[in-house]
């Protein structure tokens, strides 16, 4: 599954941010706006759920509200996106060879992984 949903070159992951900022806006400056907004000193779940609540209600972070129809929408648009750069890079990369791939993406080790010695 991970595969399937993997962008696998570095053009295709720049037409996924390019995308993305164009929906968006810029992720690193929405990153330093949560960032500000937030904290670095968060220490439960609950209390970075209530300072993400305050940043919203007083306008310190930028929000994009949508009906759950809008949501669906925008969901089923990613999908077609991302199947469609998935098969354009297959299609150039097997008539062209013109792409540069990605490293592997680095996974978190699954819980009771021995390997780790824990």
């Amino acid at each position: 599954m991970i595969d399937t949903a993997r962008v696998v070159s570095a053009e295709g992951a720049a037409l996924v941010e390019r995308q993305t900022t164009a929906l968006f806006g810029d992720i690193k400056n929405l990153t330093r706006q949560m960032q500000e907004a937030v904290g670095q000193d968060v220490s439960s779940a609950e209390e970075l759920y209530m300072r993400i609540q305050r940043a919203v209600q007083t306008n310190a972070i930028e929000t994009v509200t949508m009906t759950v129809a809008t949501q669906r929408r925008c969901v089923l648009e990613a999908v077609a996106f991302g199947t469609f750069l998935r098969d354009v890079e297959t299609q150039v990369n097997m008539d062209y060879g013109l792409l540069t791939p990605l490293p592997p993406p680095k996974l978190p080790p699954a819980a009771g992984d021995d390997r780790l010695g824990v």
